[in-house]
């Protein structure tokens, strides 16, 4: 588990790509999937990179994390399912972080997994732009 670098930033939206069409993409609207794929396009995420995300990746980059302003999770994918790798990522990043609150737009197949990371809905479901999700947070503190 690492922090990517801003090479692999390309590597990184294709499996994006790759995931969402595989597992996402009949969840969302059309509006939503365009409004998806804008944010996982290579310059987009290169912007980000720059300005105010970090990007926690494991070693074969088949698990990414991404967080903007140490505070909120903008993007978490894994190719490999069932073997705890989000987990690992997870953990890693939340070390990494300073104290206070975290918080995602959870899409809906992912609640369950970010309730068993402890984090808790604040509020339900919401649509904008097209993507559905659900607002849930974690309070980070230092070990």
């Amino acid at each position: 588990m690492r922090i990517a670098k801003y090479k692999e930033l390309e590597t990184i939206s294709l499996l994006m790509k790759e995931l969402f069409h595989t597992q996402m993409q009949e969840a969302y609207s059309k509006e939503g999937q365009e409004a998806f794929l804008s944010q996982i396009t290579l310059h987009s995420l290169q912007e980000r990179f720059q300005k105010s995300s970090v990007f926690y990746i494991d070693a074969t980059i088949d698990t990414i994390l991404e967080i903007e302003n140490s505070s909120h999770i903008a993007f978490l994918f894994s190719k490999i399912k069932g073997q705890g790798n989000a987990h690992k990522l997870c953990q890693y990043a939340f070390k990494q972080l300073p104290d206070g609150i975290l918080s995602v737009g959870a899409f809906s197949k992912a609640i369950g997994f970010y309730e068993k990371e402890g984090f808790i809905k604040v509020k339900e479901e919401q649509i904008l732009h097209g993507l559905s999700f659900t607002l849930m947070v974690k309070t980070i503190t230092a070990w």
